[in-house]
């Protein structure tokens, strides 16, 4: 996950095999449902002043986003958010001046690219989940591994990431 702050891109997490469910409204509501019976509240999401700030204090722009969460998912052990965001070079990275800016938009790279990032990932972050990663991105030996198509990965643990996130 990349963030754009004053002309410069940062990593901010990483969320390795995710599968988008942009076009699944099934899937969203269900893991939404999962949110709420867990208690997830839009009341104490909007209580923290960053929030507020990201929707410019307007609750209303805020709880039309609510409904729309999650919109990607992927396996816990795959999920990383960085305890400091690592600023990227694009250019060095991928010959280009910027990766994607869109919203809800991937960027797709390779796995020698993706290894390249993780292991300039600060180890005060997860080493477990960093290695889980990288796993995903050699063979035995620490080569790359061609990219394939991943099927669905298993349920993310969103409500406790988004708490994480929030705070």
């Amino acid at each position: 996950m990349i963030a754009y702050h004053d002309g410069q891109q940062f990593l901010v997490g990483v969320a390795g095999e995710a599968t988008s469910l942009f076009d699944n409204d099934e899937e969203r509501e269900r893991l939404m449902g999962l949110l709420e019976h867990g208690g997830a509240n839009w009341r104490e999401a909007w209580a923290i002043q960053n929030v507020k700030n990201c929707y410019d204090n307007d609750m209303n722009a805020f709880r039309r986003d609510w409904d729309w969460m999650p919109t990607w998912k992927c396996p816990a052990n795959l999920f990383l958010w960085l305890e400091e965001p690592l600023l990227l070079n694009p250019r060095e990275i991928t010959g280009r001046d910027k990766f994607t800016m869109m919203f809800a938009a991937c960027q797709i790279m390779t796995r020698k690219i993706a290894l390249y990032i993780l292991t300039n990932i600060n180890q005060d972050n997860d080493a477990d989940i960093i290695e889980n990663l990288k796993a995903r991105c050699t063979d035995e030996l620490g080569i790359p591994k061609p990219l394939r198509i991943v099927p669905n990965a298993a349920q993310f643990n969103y409500l406790e990431q988004y708490r994480q996130t929030l705070r």
